[in-house]
Parts: structure tokens; C-alpha cells; sequence
């Protein structure tokens, strides 16, 4: 089911971004893997490092629910961080399970407006 969200995120994602997408991956408690890395992104980390960045992840994921109980904000629909170089994008879709993706910096002119659009294709798959 997550694996299926984070493909279609990948998909709309590559249409709206092209070489400025750097990472889709997604994570369950059984799993995690990138479904797409761009090959100097990928050069950048071992894979300790990237299974580093899921449990980061994960550990965010776990924290979701406190989070939305600490604003009045409706439901936390994604995270975002930015770096010097990306913006990172994380959909928790379960306690335990979500999906991570990275464009270039700069790359997104309204970056609420693609969290937006990225969450509603990532629900398709999520039931």
C-alpha cells in the first residue's frame, strides 16, 4: 500500500520536477527502500547512511500524533526541511510507515502548494 503511494509520488513528481528530483523512498516496519535516487545524490551516502535517514523517519513518524495534539492545526500532513542544496519532503501515512522525497533547492516556487498537491497523491494509495 505505501510502496504503491510512494510510486505514484514518484511518478508525479518526475513529471513536475525532471532532473531536479533527487530521492522517492518509502518505509514500513518490514521495509524500507528509495524507489528512485538521482545517481549523484545516491554517490553522496553508503547505505548505512541512508538507513539512517529512514529511521530518522520513522522516529518522526512515531511522533506525529503528539505533534498534531500540540497544534490546533488540523492533521500534519508532511514535513518539510530545507537544505542548502534540497528540500525534503516526509508524508508520514502510519505510525509507522511513510514516504520521503527530495527535489533540488529551489526547484519548487510554492512549496505549499506542492505539499498540497504531493499529500493528495499520496492519499490515492493510502486507505
Amino acid at each position: 500500500m505505501v510502496r504503491e503511494a510512494a510510486g505514484e509520488l514518484h511518478g508525479y513528481l518526475e513529471e513536475e520536477f525532471d532532473d531536479d528530483l533527487r530521492s522517492v523512498g518509502y518505509y514500513t516496519p518490514e521495509e524500507s527502500e528509495f524507489l528512485f535516487t538521482r545517481d549523484d545524490v545516491e554517490s553522496a551516502y553508503d547505505c548505512g547512511d541512508l538507513q539512517r535517514v529512514f529511521r530518522d523517519n520513522r522516529l518522526e513518524a512515531l511522533d506525529t500524533p503528539h505533534q498534531e495534539s500540540l497544534y490546533a492545526h488540523g492533521r500534519l500532513l508532511a514535513t518539510t526541511r530545507f537544505f542548502e542544496d534540497a528540500t525534503e519532503l516526509h508524508f508520514v501515512v502510519g505510525e509507522t510507515q511513510g514516504i520521503a522525497a527530495a527535489i533540488d533547492a529551489g526547484a519548487a516556487d510554492d512549496v505549499r502548494e506542492l505539499v498540497s498537491a504531493c499529500a493528495d497523491v499520496v492519499d490515492v494509495g493510502i486507505e
